[in-house]
């Protein structure tokens, strides 16, 4: 459960003060047993998927990372200089 905490606490100070102020209250509405419901849904191919939703919250905030590096390398080869910081 630490992981999913800590998950949401880097995905709020990775957000916009837009997004805190939209999503900051959901998260702070959550309770322990939300983070260990399964999430249903569908993937475009229809086959279903199901996951914790402590999960799916930490594969929000390392997809974000991910294009993060995409874009400081896509800068990088293009001879841009990154900013400092993309968070």
């Amino acid at each position: 459960m630490a992981d999913a905490k800590s998950a949401i606490e880097d995905l709020l100070a990775a957000s916009t003060g837009l997004e805190r102020a939209e999503l900051g209250p959901w998260f702070e509405s959550l309770r322990e047993r939300h983070f260990v419901e399964i999430v249903r849904y569908r993937r475009l191919d229809g086959k279903g998927y199901g996951a914790p939703l402590w999960q799916l919250i930490q594969h929000v905030v390392n997809h974000g990372s991910y294009h993060r590096g995409q874009v400081t390398t896509m800068l990088r080869q293009l001879g841009a200089k990154p900013p400092r910081q993309l968070d």
